[in-house]
């Protein structure tokens, strides 16, 4: 199995794999906190496959089991009305996917599973 070695992108999957009370205490409560979980596996994705680690066939599966996650969080509840809300974070079936996705590519790569860092971002609220 090919192992990559991309911080942004071990992080991002960290957070997509971790309880929704985890992801929710991440990010400040005036974002849009789903929206922010899939924000960040999207900016971490889309650089991954810039700096792509190499091209070779032992690379298929990580680049495979990579695109069907993001294929889970461009539609994480699509039974769900508000897809983008704590409540479906909490409880959709679409979410719960993609943790249980995301936590089987971290296992595969023998990545454990930690908290996402609360502190990572800065977020600016200006109030008009």
């Amino acid at each position: 199995m090919a192992h990559f070695d991309d911080t942004e992108l071990v992080e991002a999957l960290q957070l997509l794999a971790a309880p929704a009370d985890q992801q929710v205490a991440a990010f400040p409560s005036w974002v849009v906190i789903a929206d922010e979980v899939a924000l960040t596996w999207d900016n971490a994705y889309r650089g991954f496959h810039l700096r792509d680690q190499a091209d070779t066939a032992k690379w298929d599966q990580v680049r495979e089991d990579l695109r069907s996650l993001d294929s889970k969080v461009g539609n994480p509840a699509p039974e769900h009305p508000a897809q983008w809300s704590v409540v479906a974070l909490k409880t959709s079936v679409g979410w719960q996917d993609v943790r249980k996705a995301a936590r089987a590519i971290l296992a595969r790569q023998g990545i454990p599973l930690r908290p996402p860092d609360s502190q990572r971002d800065n977020y600016v609220r200006i109030d008009t």
